[in-house]
């Protein structure tokens, strides 16, 4: 007689999964994402590229809110992910004087130090931050014919045009309402980086 697995049986596995994945090295989990990438045709055929990589924009405010966590409690999400192999954030230029400004801004607003806000951004966050220029004309006219509010978020949407990438991460309605443009939550980012992971774990494993 077959037992089945019930619901909260899959649970615990999922979160037993979980856990095992989180003890891993980042360098461990790397060292199976890219041996995947390399040796996966070899079991399915053909001869494309494939990469395992979700690949976004980011606007300031994610960056921003994390700072602010992270200077009062030790830790934010973005801290946390931002270091997964399977996650690929770019930024324009223009990010740099956004994120200078809102540093500013949020130690006189929230008595928090400015030094170390501008720290945790130069040391934690910016070496995992791909910055690019908008050198696609066709990506920037399409950007700017959304006729986006503000100008300052056209160069993030033109970036996201010009790269191809999943989308952008912002809570900005003056993008968010635009349907032609997928945006990301932190949350959204964190699930998929998950299954990233679990995808691996199990190709090799089984």
């Amino acid at each position: 007689m077959h037992s089945r697995l019930s619901q909260a049986d899959f649970g615990q596995i999922d979160k037993s999964t979980k856990g095992i994945l989180e003890s891993f090295p980042l360098q461990f989990l790397n060292y199976l994402k890219e041996n995947l990438e390399q040796n996966i045709f070899s079991f399915i055929g053909g001869a494309e590229p494939f990469t395992l990589d979700l690949k976004l924009v980011t606007d300031s405010e994610p960056i921003t809110s994390a700072l602010t966590s992270y200077a009062r409690r030790g830790e934010s999400i973005i801290h946390k992910i931002i270091k997964e192999p399977f996650l690929r954030l770019y930024a324009p230029p223009t990010i740099y004087k956004e994120i200078e400004k809102n540093i500013v801004d949020l130690s006189e607003e929230l008595t928090i130090d400015k030094d170390t806000l501008a720290k945790h951004w130069r040391q934690d966050i910016l070496p995992h931050l791909t910055v690019c220029e908008v050198t696609d004309p066709e990506a920037l006219s399409a950007a700017e014919a959304l006729g986006i509010r503000h100008l300052s978020d056209v160069p993030f949407v033109a970036l996201h045009f010009q790269l191809g990438t999943h989308g952008i991460v912002t809570k900005d309605r003056h993008i968010t309402e635009h349907s032609t443009v997928r945006t990301w939550k932190i949350g959204g980012i964190v699930g998929l980086t998950t299954i990233f992971k679990k995808g691996v774990f199990s190709f090799f494993l089984f």
